[in-house]
């Protein structure tokens, strides 16, 4: 029998009641859908959230919003900003009450900026060269829509803009351009200026293995090569406004969040996941925590943490026999917080969470006492990620962690030496038929109404696994991928299935995979194994590894007893 902790049972009731759910009025959701909320606004914010009369702060705020007062409320340092309540673009105003809805929106960046001036000291503004507030904007359900809903980082960039940040840190100045271009063009124009690989053609003339590697004048080349594709698709003239106009920018890119909730991808993972229409989403305006600036020094214990950029993702605590708890996840080091869900970087960037250990022991007992606190409030472990932005902590997401459905464990016996190994994510010992898009699924799927013994169903294998993917990543059994790390966007939404096991192996810095083939290269880079649609590759979700071809299962007691025979054997 499975035990499910509170936390988990409230939010399963939670989620079936809303599946009934067709909220059209604002008393529905909370009284006054102009009702926008500022995180550095105390003495609102202690009223809300200890208000217990009020509406639920998740429905009007949605999930990442209500974590963001949760967080300013604990006194837990985040980035300044406001959040624009569900319930508003729910009836429609953001399009029957434009002006209105602009002018709202100025009126609270304003606002916003006098609170940074106040509470910083240092007066900031949209659009200034000489002193540039840089923003994010972000979609948040009222349920947990990992990488469907937009997000658009470093609005307020402009040429001008980039020049004066370029006098202070070169790489971080056009860094910041090329993601604001990216996020952009995305949201707005679904235009996926990533598939380009712009930055990867850089690297390759510059002869860098990271991009933190290549120099200032470098990313500045990709800038200039990524408005090159910009104008190219058609939208030239589109881009001359925004960069001309940072209002427009914002203005533009809150519209993106909004029309993102009813995009196909987001439609499909709602009718997956069995979540309501009737929700929508908040959209939390944001001071950029740049976690991408350089790091002046080489990453080694007794660095100076106050210089010290980085962003990372803890999914979850761990408590170890003795006693103590520690964290798992990921941290990235001058990058911001795309890099670790958003499933393009390869997963060799990344350092263990433990690292900070060494590293950054400061940051490390911050990150404790925040945890601690996190998990007092909410009364389970909290799913935190967070930015450094040359030592200052950012907290910029925080819920309760999920817990991982326990199904009984598959291994493999005597599998022999994989073809690769990667990040192991979930599940256990799977077989799968390789499928490299959705056409190869729905005909693999066919062939699956009667497995054989040798496989167990459908394996989606990405170079990529971008949140475009995870409607179908959850149609399948089992996942590999090339890049893609355990805090990735396809993790978390992998982790959050319920009614099955799955397994998934991201990471594979073996894994080359093309349109229609997979390339698994030895130690020297040089292929050893091509895999085809239909071929059957076997991954394991724990250990990360992959083989080509089938492997025998074993379950639970037989495991136990392989695992003694090879003890014996090899002793």
């Amino acid at each position: 029998m499975r035990c499910w902790p509170f936390s988990d049972l409230a939010r399963e009731y939670i989620s079936e009641c809303g599946r009934d759910l067709s909220w059209s009025g604002q008393g529905s959701a909370g009284e006054g859908p102009w009702d926008f909320v500022h995180l550095s606004h105390t003495h609102d914010i202690v009223g809300r959230v200890e208000n217990r009369e009020s509406v639920s702060l998740q429905a009007r705020y949605g999930g990442k919003g209500s974590g963001l007062i949760y967080i300013a409320y604990l006194g837990i340092p985040t980035r300044d900003g406001f959040i624009i309540p569900t319930v508003l673009p729910r009836l429609g105003l953001h399009n029957s009450d434009r002006r209105r809805f602009e002018r709202e929106v100025l009126r609270h960046v304003h606002l916003l900026e006098d609170d940074i001036a106040r509470n910083e000291g240092t007066p900031l503004h949209l659009g200034d060269a000489d002193a540039p507030l840089l923003l994010a904007v972000r979609g948040g359900s009222v349920f947990s829509m990992p990488g469907m809903l937009a997000t658009v980082v470093f609005i307020g960039m402009t040429d001008a803009v980039a020049e004066a940040l370029a006098r202070d840190d070169e790489w971080y100045a056009w860094d910041a351009y090329r993601r604001f271009l990216v996020s952009y063009a995305s949201a707005v124009w679904e235009l996926d200026l990533e598939a380009l690989g712009l930055v990867e053609q850089a690297k390759r003339r510059n002869n860098a293995a990271l991009k933190t590697q290549l120099s200032g004048m470098a990313m500045r080349e990709v800038v200039e090569s990524s408005k090159g594709a910009i104008r190219d698709a058609g939208y030239a003239d589109q881009l001359e406004a925004i960069l001309g106009n940072v209002e427009l920018q914002l203005h533009t890119a809150l519209g993106a969040v909004h029309t993102s909730w009813n995009r196909e991808r987001a439609r499909r993972y709602r009718d997956i996941k069995h979540l309501s229409e009737g929700w929508h989403t908040a959209a939390i305006v944001q001071q950029m925590a740049s976690g991408n600036r350089s790091n002046k020094e080489d990453l080694q214990p007794g660095m100076d943490e106050m210089r010290m950029s980085l962003t990372g993702v803890i999914p979850k605590t761990r408590m170890q026999v003795s006693g103590f708890r520690a964290f798992t996840g990921d941290v990235k080091f001058s990058a911001c917080g795309d890099d670790l869900v958003g499933g393009l970087t390869a997963a060799k960037s990344f350092e263990p969470v433990q690292r900070l250990h060494s590293l950054a022991p400061m940051l490390e007992r911050k990150l404790n006492h925040i945890s601690a606190r996190l998990r007092r409030f909410f009364g389970s472990d909290a799913e935190i990620e967070f930015t450094v932005d040359r030592g200052v902590l950012s907290v910029l997401q925080a819920r309760s962690a999920q817990v991982e459905m326990q199904y009984s464990p598959r291994t493999f016996d005597d599998p022999g030496v994989p073809g690769g190994r990667g990040i192991g994510i979930s599940g256990g010992a799977y077989r799968g038929l390789v499928a490299f898009d959705e056409a190869d699924v729905k005909r693999l799927t066919e062939t699956m109404h009667d497995p054989g013994q040798d496989v167990d169903g459908v394996l989606l294998v990405l170079e990529n696994p971008v949140p475009d993917e995870i409607p179908l990543i959850l149609s399948v059994g089992g996942l590999l991928a090339a890049r893609g790390g355990s805090t990735s966007h396809a993790a978390v939404a992998v982790h959050g299935i319920e009614d099955r096991p799955y397994s998934a192996v991201l990471g594979v810095a073996e894994l080359r995979v093309a349109p229609a083939e997979a390339i698994l290269v030895d130690a020297n880079g040089e292929p050893a194994h091509t895999v085809h649609a239909g071929d059957v590759l076997s991954i394991h979700g724990r250990t990360g590894e992959v083989f080509v071809g089938s492997r025998q299962i074993v379950g639970v007691k037989q495991d136990m007893q392989a695992s003694l025979r090879r003890s014996h054997q090899s002793g």
